[in-house]
C-alpha cells in the first residue's frame, strides 16, 4: 500500500492526440514531451527545480534515445535530475507511475517528475547484424509493425490476442461495440463548451512545418 505517494491535484497534463501519420508524425517524441512539460510548468507557475528525480517512459525509440532521460531533463530545465528509461510495450505509462510511487514511498525521491511519450508514426526500421546470413545479410525489423504483428511469447499478433481473450471470457462483438460506443460518447462529452474539460490539462504543441512556418496543434486530430 502507498501512504506517501500521490499525484497532486492538477499536477498532470497531456499533449493532444494526433492520428497515425498526422501532424506530429515527424516530431521527436522526447523533445516534444520536454517542451510540453516545460509549458505545463510555466502554466502552473512552477519551476523544474522542485523535482529531485525523473522517470521517463517511452516505448518507441527516437533519435538519440540512448541519452533520452538526461536529454529530456536538460530540455525541461533541470539538468541535475535523472532516472531510468522505462519501456514495457503497452504498459509503459502504468509501470512508470508505479516505479515513481514506490521511489517516493521508499524515500529515494521527494518530488519525482514522471513523463511518458511516444510517436508511433515513422518508427525505426532496424537492421540486426547476422554473420550467418547469406553473404552476411542482416535481419530486418520494423519496430512498430513487427511488434504489433507478432508477440514472441504468445506467437500471435496483438489483434489475435484480443480475439482470444474475448473468446475465453465470452465477450461478444455486440458487447465490444457497445463499449466502444460508450467510450466515444464520453469523449464527445469532453468536447462540450469549446473543449472546456480538455483545456484543464491539455497543452498545445508547436510544430515547425518549415524554416519560416510554425503551427500550433491545440486539439486531438483523427478521433473516429
Amino acid at each position: 500500500m502507498l501512504a506517501k505517494a500521490f499525484v497532486p491535484y492538477r499536477g498532470y497534463w497531456s499533449s493532444p492526440f494526433c492520428r497515425w501519420q498526422g501532424q506530429l508524425q515527424n516530431e521527436n517524441a522526447v523533445s516534444c514531451a520536454a517542451a510540453t512539460a516545460r509549458r505545463f510548468l510555466e502554466w502552473r507557475g512552477l519551476s523544474s527545480d522542485i523535482f529531485d528525480g525523473l522517470i521517463l517512459g517511452t516505448t518507441v525509440p527516437q533519435r538519440q534515445w540512448f541519452f533520452a532521460p538526461p536529454h529530456f531533463a536538460t530540455q525541461v530545465g533541470n539538468e541535475k535530475i535523472c532516472g531510468p528509461l522505462i519501456s514495457q510495450a503497452c504498459a509503459t505509462s502504468a509501470v512508470s507511475i508505479h516505479c515513481a510511487a514506490n521511489s517516493v514511498e521508499m524515500g529515494t525521491y521527494q518530488n519525482i517528475l514522471v513523463a511518458t511519450c511516444d510517436r508511433c508514426s515513422n518508427s525505426p526500421n532496424i537492421l540486426w547484424p547476422n554473420s550467418r546470413g547469406l553473404g552476411g545479410k542482416p535481419d530486418f525489423e520494423s519496430w512498430m509493425v513487427d511488434g504489433f504483428e507478432s508477440d514472441p511469447v504468445a506467437e500471435v499478433s496483438a489483434l489475435k490476442t484480443a480475439e482470444i481473450v474475448a473468446k475465453e471470457h465470452g465477450i461478444s462483438k455486440a458487447e465490444s461495440d457497445a463499449m466502444a460506443l460508450s467510450r466515444y460518447l464520453k469523449y464527445e462529452d469532453s468536447l462540450a463548451n469549446d473543449r472546456e474539460f480538455h483545456k484543464r490539462y491539455m497543452i498545445p504543441i508547436e510544430v515547425r512545418v518549415s524554416k519560416k512556418e510554425t503551427v500550433s496543434v491545440e486539439e486531438d486530430e483523427g478521433i473516429t
